[in-house]
């Protein structure tokens, strides 16, 4: 009985992502590592779902419970199917907003790995909206990653949550995600940034390969201008000799 009112207790202090925007704290009690390691999480779910060959088809906001340590649950599971087993499946389904375009298409509705993927997208919209992150460039970065997770075309999409979950990990250690295709000086800066020994070393070592290669090259360099300077000389040898020749002649 206590292990029964304890649990009920635990399932009444956590609220729903939807409902967070309507607290007097609401999303300012979320500091950003968090927010990071709740998407993460989000992710690391549908992913292990997915792995049981289970499709949720109505993740959406009001149905991922967040704790008071801000951990994520996944609920309602009402309209879940089997993938390639269950006939309703292919039967149109899902919440309009977060449900993809091929769940709700009215002539062929299909659901699969990649239309969970899109709803997790949108949650991650949902999130950058409601957390107010400005132009920051995790923010950024991550409206690159909501993008490419709801892109209306499931071939546009990250083939699976996992796929998904490691963009997000890659922002959450400060590194460009696949999805903001970064150019090399911002993907350079993010790995020295994570990596200042290696970078340092790696450096070093640049720094003397170069310096040796200028050095070789200066060598090479007066090599040829002494080569130079010694064929000019034995053409002239030979232009001297030639004209002291005809002198006696």
């Amino acid at each position: 009985m206590l292990f029964r009112s304890l649990r009920a207790f635990l399932f009444v202090t956590e609220r729903c992502l939807w409902s967070l925007n309507r607290e007097p704290l609401g999303w300012h009690s979320v500091a950003g590592t968090e927010l990071w390691q709740m998407l993460a999480q989000v992710c690391a779910g549908m992913r292990y779902l997915h792995s049981k060959g289970i499709l949720h088809r109505d993740l959406k906001p009001a149905n991922i419970l967040v704790a008071p340590d801000h951990r994520p649950r996944i609920i309602d599971f009402g309209i879940s199917t089997i993938a390639g087993e269950d006939p309703m499946e292919d039967l149109a389904a899902g919440s309009v907003g977060f449900a993809s375009p091929e769940q709700l298409d009215p002539d062929q509705p299909s659901s699969s790995v990649r239309s969970d993927v899109y709803a997790i997208g949108r949650v991650v919209d949902f999130l950058l909206d409601e957390r107010d992150l400005g132009e920051s460039r995790r923010s950024l970065d991550l409206r690159a990653i909501a993008r490419r997770a709801g892109s209306p075309s499931p071939d546009d999409r990250y083939p699976t949550a996992a796929a998904l979950g490691e963009e997000i990990e890659l922002v959450r250690r400060r590194q460009p995600p696949r999805a903001a295709d970064p150019s090399w000086l911002r993907r350079t800066a993010a790995s020295i940034r994570n990596h200042p020994v290696q970078s340092v070393v790696t450096t070093g070592i640049l720094a003397i390969v170069l310096a040796l290669g200028l050095l070789l090259l200066q060598s090479r360099q007066d090599l040829l201008v002494v080569q130079r300077s010694l064929v000019e000389e034995n053409t002239r040898l030979e232009e001297t000799i030639a004209a002291e020749a005809l002198a006696r002649y």
